[in-house]
Formats: structure tokens, C-alpha cells, sequence
């Protein structure tokens, strides 16, 4: 018959077993949620460059599939005196079209109507394996010194625009705006990954003249 020591001692090397293999576990534990953490960092890394990766085609090839130039004429039958001061509009214009494509570049870019000095306009573009697709607007209306007020847009409907201004508009446009570009980068994502064919309602932007089309448009409200 086994004595109680034996038992004793049996019982404590199967505790001290149990408690090795516990600490075993909970190390496999951790590690296994370390390994996660960096998995999960890795796939935001890997979003963002695809992301990155996505303007930059977008850049590229907008320069060769898309006509974003100044499409500028003298008129017939003009003065000579005519014909200077549209020669020097012409040139200011030809300075402007590399700052605008580097504003594309970023994706946002502010527009001011020239006879409205108390409105300011936000357009975002758009884009899809490296193509630029049609732009979507923000109309806002100064209110006071610092204050701006969202007079007219043209996103989507599903984006909640107005529980976006309540919350950012008064204290963190830039992130009222990054927000809302985000919206419609997807919206023209999900509007191609749905359709075989491509998207007929989703066009090239025509130039800083239809921006100024659009937002004097007062067709568009909130």
C-alpha cells in the first residue's frame, strides 16, 4: 500500500506539471496577441499604401487620360490694348495650373468665387485605380470673424453631413473635411467594385471653370 508521502509527492510534481504547462499557455497567450497587434499594424501600413499608391496612379495617368489645361482663345476682332491684358490673364492662368494639379494631388483643394468674397469653396476629388473621377463640392458662408456656415454641398446622401458640421464645422474643419473626402472616395469605390461595366453617372472633371458652374448652381442644398 502507498504511503502518504509518496502520494504527497506525486500530487506535487503533477501541481508543479499543471502550473509549467499554465505559464506555458498564458506565454503562447501573449505572444499570440503581440503577433496580432503587429498583424493588424501591418494591415493598416498595407491599406495606406495601397492608398498612397492609389493617388500617385491617379496623378500619373491624369496627366495623359485627362484634359485639365486651360482652354484659352483670344477672341477675333479685339484691340490691341484687348489683346495684352488677355495676353497677361492667359499667363497668370498657365502659373495657377501647376498649383492646382499639385491641389489635386492632395485630393482637396479650397475655391474662392471671385464676386461672392464671403463664400468659400472646398472641392474633393475623387479617384479610382488610378483614374480621376468627377469632384464633389462644400459651399460655406463666413459668420462673423471665425465662424462658417455649410450653405450647400453635393455629397451623397448617404453621408450625415449634418450631424458631421454640428460636430467638427465650428473647431475642426480639416477634419470635417477629411472625413467627408473619405466618404466619397468610397462612394465611387463601392459605385465601380458593383458594377461590371463601370460607373455612366461618375465623369472627368472639366476644369477650375466648372468649379465656379457648380457653386454658384443653387440647385444643390443641404
Amino acid at each position: 500500500m502507498l504511503n502518504n508521502d509518496y502520494l504527497l509527492n506525486k500530487s506535487w510534481e503533477r501541481i508543479n506539471r499543471l502550473t509549467n504547462q499554465t505559464q506555458e499557455l498564458l506565454d503562447y497567450q501573449k505572444q499570440y496577441s503581440e503577433l496580432k497587434v503587429k498583424l493588424e499594424s501591418n494591415r493598416e501600413k498595407v491599406k495606406q499604401m495601397r492608398e498612397e499608391r492609389e493617388q500617385l496612379l491617379a496623378t500619373l495617368k491624369s496627366e495623359y487620360k485627362t484634359d485639365t489645361k486651360f482652354n484659352f482663345v483670344l477672341p477675333e476682332n479685339i484691340t490691341e490694348d484687348q489683346k495684352k491684358i488677355l495676353g497677361v490673364l492667359k499667363q497668370k492662368l498657365e502659373i495657377l495650373e501647376p498649383k492646382k494639379q499639385v491641389y489635386r494631388f492632395l485630393g482637396k483643394s479650397l475655391i474662392k468665387l471671385p464676386d461672392e468674397p464671403n463664400l468659400l469653396g472646398i472641392r474633393l476629388e475623387t479617384f479610382y485605380q488610378g483614374q480621376f473621377y468627377k469632384p464633389f463640392y462644400l459651399l460655406f458662408s463666413k459668420q462673423g470673424e471665425d465662424g462658417l456656415k455649410l450653405e450647400r454641398h453635393t455629397l451623397p446622401s448617404h453621408v450625415p453631413i449634418q450631424f458631421l458640421t454640428e460636430k467638427y464645422l465650428d473647431n475642426h474643419l480639416e477634419k470635417l473635411v477629411e472625413i467627408c473626402h473619405e466618404y466619397v472616395i468610397n462612394y465611387v469605390k463601392s459605385l465601380h467594385e458593383s458594377t461590371e461595366d463601370g460607373v455612366a453617372e461618375i465623369s472627368h472633371p472639366n476644369g477650375l471653370s466648372e468649379d465656379f458652374n457648380i457653386l454658384n448652381d443653387t440647385t444643390f442644398y443641404l
